[in-house]
């Protein structure tokens, strides 16, 4: 058997609702909610806040799927929840979560796009093909994200990262906004890096 069949079946199952017993929910503007998948076990292993999250109360918030629901304050954006989901999955691998967590977000936006045209009416094989070329230009341009768009989601990550106590993906964060600093953004990165208490970003 090949001994990298078990870890990578984890790796993979990361937002997959099968075998899923943990929901991270996040609300849009519209009211309408985005939900996470994730597994107790993988989280509980790779992170000392979940696993005493969960053997304490946290264990109660059960939703009517019957998984752990996790309902995330309206800061948190998806990109970045999802890094630091891919964070813990992937073995601490930051700019390689970085990677995951864009693909698949890109991959549920152009599901989202493509059941609200199902919805309206069928079809042409050529718009099931356009659509296809356009859900790979969109997970593309997700690695092309400019420095303003990335600087968003590493303040959100580094922000997350503060709050579950992942010391290694918040000074990493914390490195990577110090690279993003301009005029322009000192002052909002520097707020950030006071109420996450990044001192390595104060001192820049």
């Amino acid at each position: 058997p090949d001994p990298r069949s078990v870890p990578k079946f984890f790796e993979d199952s990361l937002n997959q609702a099968t075998f899923a017993d943990v929901e991270f929910v996040l609300w849009e503007e519209d009211g309408s909610e985005t939900v996470l998948y994730a597994h107790r076990l993988v989280l509980a292993a790779a992170s000392e806040h979940f696993r005493i999250s969960f053997t304490s109360g946290l264990s109660n918030c059960i939703g009517s799927s019957g998984r752990t629901r996790l309902e995330l304050e309206d800061w948190v954006t998806v990109p970045a929840m999802l890094w630091v989901l891919a964070y813990l999955y992937q073995g601490f691998d930051a700019q390689q979560s970085q990677k995951v967590a864009f693909r698949l977000h890109s991959e549920m936006e152009a599901e989202r796009t493509e059941r609200t045209a199902q919805a309206s009416r069928p079809a042409s094989k050529f718009e099931q093909a356009a659509r296809a070329k356009e859900k790979t230009k969109a997970i593309r341009a997700m690695f092309r994200e400019t420095n303003e768009a990335l600087g968003e989601h590493l303040c959100c990550l580094l922000r997350l990262a503060d709050m579950y106590n992942l010391e290694h993906l918040k000074d990493w964060s914390s490195q990577q906004l110090a690279g993003l600093l301009t005029a322009e953004n000192v002052m909002a990165l520097s707020t950030h890096a006071y109420f996450c208490s990044a001192q390595d970003l104060l001192r820049v």
